[in-house]
């Protein structure tokens, strides 16, 4: 989530998403505008953001130890949190590093 693709394809989804806000004339869009945003700039985008734990894996009873990052989940943080972009993505990479830090411990 380092890299330059994840860096382009997070601004490229906050600013299509964006402007579709703006054409709907709102702050915080409802279900049913969020379903219309999410189908329109769905563009299946998957980042490994960071691995689980055998401990963690196994708390949520998960078989995979990928967390993966979607363009659809950025899509509903966008609508759900507004604020500085480069605080959001401080926030994702911070996260990925706690998660990923949990995995060199084993």
């Amino acid at each position: 989530m380092k890299g330059s693709e994840f860096k382009w394809a997070f601004n490229q989804v906050e600013s299509q998403f964006k402007t579709l806000k703006d054409k709907l004339g709102v702050t915080k869009l409802n279900a049913k505008e969020m379903v219309t945003v999410r189908e329109n700039l769905s563009r299946n985008f998957k980042f490994a953001s960071g691995v689980l734990s055998a401990e963690n894996k196994a708390l949520i009873g998960s078989e995979t130890a990928t967390v993966w990052l979607s363009d659809d989940t950025l899509i509903k943080q966008l609508n759900s949190r507004d604020g500085d972009i480069v605080m959001r993505y401080c926030l994702i990479l911070f996260m990925s590093l706690i998660i990923s830090s949990e995995m060199e411990e084993i």
